[in-house]
């Protein structure tokens, strides 16, 4: 009864036994272009869905437009619009690949949670220069640029701005930058336990002990020394001593390993990588699969 006899476009079910179970009760249906099309409509469907994802909104209203030859151009042009800005500007200072990866490799209070440098510095690139590449930079170098090089990078083109608000809102993420409140990165806890994350020019407890008072006040500028002189072996240093700190000091409050490298991972995929688009159309797909097996189940009378 598991089996679909299949026969010139006729398809036969066998939904139950007669009574003395000498003979059999089949079903037929006779339905040769409906599978083919359903099938096709799915892969339509699968087709229109990934490229949802992978298609930004811009381009997918110019698309709309303009047809044939001249959407291919016009799609070009604005892909590569960065690109060809970029290109005429010499390439603004930053660390090293290693050594701003270890900067990436803190953590960070940032939107209410605690979370690797890295994720900070990914939001900061997308909301400055869109999903374009910079100078083949990763994000952690391109935030430690603005931090240590700050003058090499306010001449870089960044992404077109919609409006005055959004050009506010990318100032106002600049200037905190600047002034240090956009990177909490230093953990004290209560006589509780309770911790909460300060910036470097925040007010502290006034319990705090001075040798904690002076390593969060001067850590950070003691770094840019490091960066300024290019002793990139003491500034690997001075990194591993704050994170020392940061461990200490907030000790179980921290993200598990586990948590951190998997945020970590989504963070290195590709801007135009749609993993929560990918995950979504697997579920789509098994749950497409595990609907059909079911009907075929009924439909046979299990």
């Amino acid at each position: 009864m598991n089996h679909i006899l299949s026969y010139k476009g006729y398809r036969f079910y066998q939904t139950t036994y007669d009574s003395d179970t000498l003979g059999s009760t089949f079903t037929v249906a006779h339905d040769p272009l409906g599978i083919s099309l359903v099938y096709a409509g799915y892969a339509l469907f699968l087709i229109a869905f990934i490229a949802f994802f992978f298609t930004d909104r811009k381009l997918r209203a110019v698309a709309r437009k303009v047809g044939g030859v001249a959407t291919a151009i016009m799609l070009f042009t604005v892909g590569s619009e960065f690109t060809a800005s970029a290109a005429g500007n010499k390439a603004p200072k930053t660390l090293s690949k290693e050594t701003a990866a270890q900067f990436g490799d803190l953590y960070v209070f940032y939107h209410e949670r605690v979370c690797p440098l890295q994720t900070v510095a990914k939001d900061f690139r997308v909301k400055l220069y869109g999903n374009s590449d910079v100078y083949g930079f990763t994000d952690e170098q391109v935030l430690t640029g603005w931090i240590f090089y700050g003058s090499s990078w306010r001449d870089i083109p960044q992404k077109h701005r919609k409006n005055a608000n959004d050009a506010q809102d990318r100032q106002q993420t600049i200037n905190a930058l600047f002034t240090g409140e956009f990177l909490k990165l230093y953990p004290l806890p209560d006589s509780l336990g309770r911790v909460t994350w300060y910036a470097q020019n925040d007010k502290l407890p006034d319990e705090l002990s001075d040798d904690e008072w002076l390593f969060i006040r001067k850590s950070m500028n003691y770094i840019g020394e490091l960066v300024i002189s290019g002793d990139e072996a003491g500034l690997s240093t001075a990194l591993e001593k704050l994170k020392k700190f940061q461990q200490k000091q907030a000790a179980d409050a921290l993200p598990s390993t586990l948590r951190i490298g998997a945020e970590r991972l989504y963070n290195s995929f590709p801007p135009l990588f749609p993993v929560a688009g990918l995950f979504l159309i697997s579920g789509l797909i098994l749950l497409g699969w595990f609907v059909r097996c079911l009907a075929c189940h009924l439909s046979i009378g299990i």
